[in-house]
């Protein structure tokens, strides 16, 4: 909405804002792709832990971590389509999760199920900076709520991992 300055007699136009408004379709499209790269590897890097973590409870949670990554992943493929868009596997963010959840294998060696936390609070880290940049510029409202409603659970699963790295 514009406003009118009555002193200088000028139009003020409010600062831009990421919004539904002049997105580009094949930006997005890369932007979801990114997206699934990042939630593919998250779902991988939660089961791995899983089968490693000594802790019953701290297994099941990673499974369900893992599960609901594998649906963020089939929402997002679900708008690529929609979007006329076809799943395709991007190197570079490729290699940004295989070195976000590089640490696991290490953590699982050394580190028993306080590394293992530590490693997927790492992997959590890249994802929450994924979301965080495709949040950043502008997207479909309904994209937009989708991709906000996925970051805010990854954000929550991350804080969770924190709070149990500090009882572990």
């Amino acid at each position: 909405m514009q406003e009118l300055d009555t002193a200088t007699m000028q139009v003020e136009t409010p600062a831009p804002r990421a919004s539904s408004r002049g997105f580009d379709p094949e930006a997005m499209l890369a932007v979801l792709q990114e997206l699934i790269v990042v939630c593919r590897g998250g779902e991988r890097g939660y089961r791995r832990a899983a089968e490693d973590i000594e802790e019953a409870v701290f297994r099941t949670l990673l499974r369900c971590y893992a599960d609901q990554r594998a649906q963020f992943v089939c929402m997002l493929e679900t708008l690529v389509g929609r979007f006329g868009g076809t799943v395709a596997a991007r190197e570079s963010m490729i290699g940004l999760i295989q070195r976000s959840w590089s640490g696991l294998v290490a953590a699982l060696v050394h580190g028993g199920d306080k590394g293992v936390l530590e490693a997927c609070v790492r992997g959590e880290d890249a994802a929450r900076r994924a979301y965080e940049t495709a949040l950043s510029g502008p997207l479909p409202i309904d994209v937009r709520a989708m991709i906000e409603q996925q970051y805010l659970n990854i954000k929550e699963a991350q804080e969770r991992l924190r709070s149990l790295q500090r009882i572990v």
